[in-house]
Formats: structure tokens, sequence, C-alpha cells
């Protein structure tokens, strides 16, 4: 027998509905990683949209590609994991914005998005404690005066900084939103002015109100 999910868009469009008004105001990144958590990317996206969603966290680029031809030309999209040179021309290409946690990287995006026809939108990554990736302390300072460089060149606009965090305690937490603070005041002596500020994941948009700042990322729990 052939085992089958069957996925009631309407109770998404409903929990989408309650998740935004617990994180309003900030805005829902819906993350759709792995085939929308296996419910099917496509569907999935395209009723989000429709539901007013406009941010899509997608983990890798290839994904988020496919949210763009799912969904059109409006829609933000936000990924996190470029493993090649086509991997960064495709995020070109499709305006993706990128998740830039290394700096060899943002090298290797500079040189990528030379000639594209608008700066790409990237979003630049402190380790805050969780280890998965990102720029750790003691190198971001120099990581962010880089950007503000290839800023003014008009090859990237810094659109964000971001962290994941570990979740595993309050405390530990609030040591990492405290990292998180100091990472945004670097990145502000730079010379950037990034408008999308993002921390927390789904546990901590609900729990921690103080967490939210300009953007929430949301995946399962919607």
């Amino acid at each position: 027998m052939t085992a089958r999910l069957h996925v009631d868009l309407d109770a998404l469009v409903a929990n989408i509905a309650q998740v935004r008004a617990t994180v309003s105001p900030a805005e829902l990144m819906l993350v759709v990683k792995d085939d929308a958590y296996g419910h099917g990317l496509e569907p999935v996206v395209q009723t989000a949209a429709a539901a007013g969603v406009s941010w899509f966290g997608a983990f890798d680029v290839r994904t988020g590609c496919a949210v763009r031809d799912a969904v059109g030309d409006d829609a933000r999209i936000f990924a996190w994991i470029a493993a090649s040179r086509d991997d960064l021309e495709a995020a070109v290409a499709g305006r993706i914005d990128l998740g830039i946690g290394d700096a060899d990287l943002l090298e290797e995006l500079a040189e990528a998005a030379r000639d594209a026809e608008a700066p790409v939108r990237v979003h630049l990554k402190i380790d805050t404690g969780l280890h998965r990736n990102g720029v750790r302390p003691e190198q971001w300072p120099a990581f962010v005066s880089r950007a503000a460089v290839l800023e003014a060149d008009g090859v990237i606009e810094v659109a964000g900084v971001w962290s994941h965090i570990a979740e595993a305690s309050d405390s530990e937490d609030d040591d990492a939103r405290a990292l998180y603070e100091w990472a945004l005041d670097e990145a502000t002596a730079a010379g950037l002015r990034p408008s999308m500020r993002h921390l927390a994941a789904s546990a901590a948009s609900f729990a921690r109100p103080e967490f939210r700042y300009d953007m929430v990322r949301v995946g399962a729990f919607c």
C-alpha cells in the first residue's frame, strides 16, 4: 500500500495567520526547506504568497530558485547555503537574498556579482555560539568593514544581519542575543544600515518577544 499525506491548505493559511499575529510587528519569513518539510513546496509557497507572505526561507539556492519559479518576481527569497560558484551565479540571476557567514564566500560572491544588473542583497551572519556557521566575533569587525566597501562599490546591498541561536537555555540565548546586539553595533559603526535584523526561529519567536527584531524565521510551526 502507498502512503499518502493529505495537506489541508486552509489549515496552513490559518496557521500562518496565527503566527503572523503572534510575532507582529515583526515580519514572518516562512521557511520551506526540505520540500516545505515534506508538505509539497509549490502548493505551500503559492498558498502562503496568496495569504500575504512575502518572505520565504529556502535554505539552499536550488530551493530558492524553485520558490522563485513558483511565486514569481515579487517575493523576497532568502537562502543561506551556496555550495559552489554555480550556486552563487544562480542566486544572482534569481535575485535571491543570500546569507553570508564566511569572508571567502563574500569575496567569491562579489566576483560573481560584478556584472549583475543590480547589487546582490546579502544578510551577514555572526556566529553567536551555535557554531553552525557564521563569522566568528573576533573576525566580525573586519568582515563588516569589507562588506561596507563592497556595498559602496555597488556590488552588494547589505540587507540584513542575522544569526542562529541554540535555544538550549534562556541564559545561553541571552548571551547569544547580547553578542548579536554587539554585532549590530559593529555593522553600524562600519557604515552599514541593514533593514532586516533576524535572530529567532520558531521557538524563540513565540517564547521571547525581545528576540523578534524585524523578522522571524518560522518553518514547521506554520
